[in-house]
């Protein structure tokens, strides 16, 4: 890879890993702007989850 696109893959990696971040969680409109309007996950189980399921998803979800 080229400089260039290793210093994209290592601030990816960044916004990937502040998203686990309990702080970063619990801010939805900072999550809404991460994540783009088509957004979807694919789950281990198989499911998809799209952006406005993972948002109403932090909604609920219980401080750690």
């Amino acid at each position: 890879m080229s400089e260039a696109s290793d210093s994209i893959a290592q601030q990816l990696r960044k916004l990937e890993e502040d998203l686990l971040q309990p702080s970063m969680r619990r801010s939805l409109d900072t999550v809404a702007s991460l994540l783009t309007d088509d957004f979807c996950e694919f789950g281990s189980s198989g499911r998809i989850f799209r952006k406005e399921e993972i948002i109403a998803a932090l909604r609920t979800e219980p401080p750690r």
